[in-house]
């Protein structure tokens, strides 16, 4: 006689199957170069060693930046166009 699996385990298998192809899916999705940036860096001609710093430098200002102007924007949307769009007024005077 063969032994009967319950609907619970039987979910709980499917389940695990896709969350594991999920995650799989996630993780190979992130450790992609999406924007091609190492092979743009393989076509960049030679730089020194301060020109190389001068390229960080920059891209990690511009980083910097775009972390500053996207936390000012959540704050705009949430202290003053959220409540003006539900009461009419803002939390700043």
């Amino acid at each position: 006689m063969p032994r009967r699996r319950s609907g619970a385990y039987n979910s709980a298998k499917t389940t695990w199957k896709y969350t594991d192809s999920a995650a799989t899916g996630l993780t190979q999705r992130s450790a992609t170069d999406h924007y091609g940036l190492g092979q743009s860096l393989d076509y960049m001609p030679k730089m020194g060693f301060v020109d190389t710093m001068k390229y960080i430098l920059v891209h990690f200002l511009f980083s910097i930046l775009g972390a500053v102007l996207s936390a000012a924007w959540i704050v705009f949307l949430l202290f003053i166009a959220l409540p003006y769009l539900l009461f009419g007024t803002t939390l700043i005077p």
